[in-house]
């Protein structure tokens, strides 16, 4: 089963502005929306039941009672670490809660990993990516640098993949894709003006 919070960040970009503030309210207090009802939620972040309602069937979900039930999975999915708080470095903190609290996310975002992967869908893609005409790797910035990572473990594979951080060839390389071909657009916010433009 996808994660619900997973699924809600895919299809953010596409919400409606009133959803999108039901969407930014669950990504940020996701245990809180555990215990209202439909109508405290709708109060609660500004919208009317019907719109809760079609948000839920948006993101895959047909009713506010699955919702919530799909999103108490997420939220205690992994009994060790609910939701841990980022943590702010500061001289403050004690190197070893440093050290716990990253290795904590890791363990937790391995989790939420593992709960969404389809392998048979992952096979698929990794199919397509070896028989593909050639795989075009588009990033730029600190996402430039994933990109160069994957296009260097293709390549070492033997497999046909381009990469440049040059954003105007890269327009251009996305101008240029055949039929056969595969792109990734790798961004971390989604909001790159320069990967926007690519994609």
């Amino acid at each position: 089963m996808e994660s619900t919070l997973f699924a809600i960040r895919h299809h953010f970009p596409a919400l409606p502005l009133v959803e999108k503030k039901i969407a930014q309210y669950i990504l940020a207090e996701p245990q809180k929306v555990l215990f209202f009802n439909i109508t405290e939620f709708a109060k609660e972040c500004g919208a009317s039941q019907a719109t809760i309602v079609r948000f839920c069937r948006r993101i895959g979900i047909k009713s506010y009672s699955d919702f919530k039930l799909q999103l108490s999975q997420d939220v205690f999915r992994v009994s060790d670490a609910r939701f841990l708080p980022d943590i702010t470095l500061n001289s403050d903190i004690d190197d070893t809660q440093v050290v716990k609290g990253v290795i904590g996310n890791l363990q937790q975002n391995l989790a939420r990993l593992e709960s969404i992967c389809d392998v048979h869908l992952l096979k698929r893609t990794a199919i397509l990516i070896a028989t593909a005409r050639m795989n075009y790797i588009f990033g730029v910035g600190s996402s430039g640098l994933v990109a160069q990572n994957f296009y260097q473990k293709l390549l070492r594979l033997g497999i046909a993949c381009s990469n440049t951080q040059d954003t105007d060839f890269q327009i251009i390389a996305a101008c240029n894709l055949k039929k056969d071909d595969i792109a990734f657009v790798i961004s971390n916010s989604g909001e790159n003006s320069a990967m926007i433009t690519v994609s």
